[in-house]
């Protein structure tokens, strides 16, 4: 009966970490920089010994640092483990992570993280606890990082993400997402008041928890053979801060390591504070670029760092690539474009998308009618079709479907989603996961669906009445 009852018992455990197990990819946190993008799930996929640049700190750094800017321009195989409000202690620790895997000539530590102590945002504090593997080094961060509650529900995990299921999404439960190296591009542009430089030598001292963690950090680098190179990214930084970065500037030479920094370096980087800041505390795209190419052409100058372009083992910095390549399509090109003619003449040059053209109602305006009919046949759309309600697919740049010439509902996949096509009396629909893109009733309805992102990245709808207007 005993035996039994252990063979239960037994059984019972097994099944339970079955389930467990497969519940738990679901329910995780899955941000460390923000809209479900985890760099931990790129990193802990990696083979070993690939990593040749390390970056590491707070979002100052994933919002500065462009991974595919180094891939590109200089063959630099980097990611970021940088995540929202990294203080010091989760950059050693996160450190002492990557380590076990991968071993990098360089490691730049962006280091924001000096003038500040601790998580006013929980969500920041989730982001820094709860990515890691279970393992020894994660419960020390978690007992190190985490100074309110039980450190152990953090490096558990399960007492902090069981109450996700509210929060559940369909991202939640896919597993393949586009390439990421850990850079967030955000094209937002917000003008900002830059604080005085300030040029003096003094130099304040950090707190004891950071500059304990700073010189951990040193003394890890050290037993490894790394090359350390601290650095502060662009922003308003207040003069005791700056003041602090002198300190940590002191820190870094005593100890044989770069620091890099970039409040001095306005007219090297060529920053403008009207055009390359999301806010006064992080740069946006325009200013990543600018840092990412100085970067660039700062590591290949100091160190030895092979290029790694045509290295079939860095299959993914190419697919990275790409995925940058997209998103500043879709941004400053797709969506910065309104006028008709432009729109259409742009379609075909599209590669990586499905586009969705429907014609609805009274779509040939009075004046330009000649127009829209010279572009329509320049995609490809035959002239019986020019009247009426129809709809068309082209992927990259090709139609590969058109819809008959009767009332029809039309079902299918896209890389990551379901589309519905619905034609009636009434109008037509074109749905993305039972969301319909519809702008207008008379006129040109167009759709586009990046098949590498896997998004609708534009829905625009040319409105005809005497000319085509544009709405979005």
């Amino acid at each position: 009966m005993k035996r039994k009852r252990a063979l239960q018992s037994i059984l019972f455990c097994v099944v339970f970490l079955i389930v467990i197990n497969g519940i738990y990819p679901v329910l995780s946190w899955k941000d460390t920089g923000g809209d479900y993008h985890s760099v931990f799930d790129t990193f802990y996929d990696l083979d070993g010994d690939l990593v040749d640049v390390l970056f590491m700190g707070s979002s100052r750094c994933y919002c500065a640092i462009n991974n595919s800017i180094l891939w590109n321009e200089y063959g630099i195989a980097s990611i970021s483990l940088s995540i929202s409000g990294q203080d010091l202690a989760s950059t050693y620790y996160c450190l002492v992570e990557a380590l076990k895997t991968q071993t990098p000539k360089v490691v730049c530590i962006e280091s924001y993280g000096a003038v500040f102590d601790g998580y006013e945002v929980i969500g920041n504090l989730y982001r820094n606890t709860l990515p890691y593997k279970l393992s020894p080094n994660s419960y020390e961060a978690a007992q190190s990082i985490v100074t309110e509650g039980n450190p152990l529900d953090y490096w558990l995990k399960w007492p902090i993400v069981h109450t996700r299921y509210s929060e559940l999404t369909r991202k939640d439960f896919e597993t393949d997402f586009p390439a990421y190296l850990g850079y967030s591009a955000d094209f937002h542009t917000e003008p900002i008041q830059n604080t005085p430089l300030y040029t003096g030598k003094e130099a304040v001292p950090t707190s004891e928890r950071n500059e304990e963690y700073l010189r951990r950090i040193i003394a890890l680098a050290k037993e490894h053979d790394i090359s350390l190179c601290f650095f502060v990214a662009p922003y308003a930084a207040s003069e005791k801060e700056q003041k602090i970065y002198n300190y940590v500037k002191q820190l870094a030479e005593e100890n044989q390591a770069a620091f890099l920094n970039m409040l001095t370096l306005d007219d090297e980087l060529g920053m403008d504070v009207q055009t390359d800041y999301i806010n006064w505390f992080h740069t946006n795209y325009f200013g990543a670029e600018k840092i990412s190419h100085y970067m660039g052409r700062y590591l290949k100058e100091h160190y030895s760092l092979p290029d790694r372009h045509g290295d079939g083992r860095y299959a993914l910095w190419d697919e990275d690539a790409i995925v940058r390549q997209h998103e500043v399509q879709n941004e400053l090109v797709l969506r910065k474009t309104s006028d008709m003619t432009d729109y259409l003449t742009l379609l075909p040059q599209l590669d990586g998308y499905t586009v969705f053209l429907s014609t609805d109602g009274k779509y040939i305006s009075d004046n330009s009618g000649t127009d829209v009919l010279e572009y329509l046949r320049g995609l490809g759309v035959n002239e019986e079709y020019y009247t009426g309600r129809h709809i068309w697919i082209w992927e990259d740049g090709q139609i590969i479907y058109t819809s008959p010439d009767t009332d029809f509902l039309e079902y299918g996949d896209l890389p990551g989603a379901e589309y519905a096509l619905i034609s009636s009396k009434i109008a037509n629909s074109v749905l993305i996961d039972r969301t319909s893109h519809r702008k207008t009733p008379d006129g040109i309805n167009i759709v586009v669906y990046d098949n590498v992102l896997k998004e609708v990245v534009d829905s625009i709808g040319f409105y005809s009445i005497e000319s085509y207007s544009t709405i979005r």
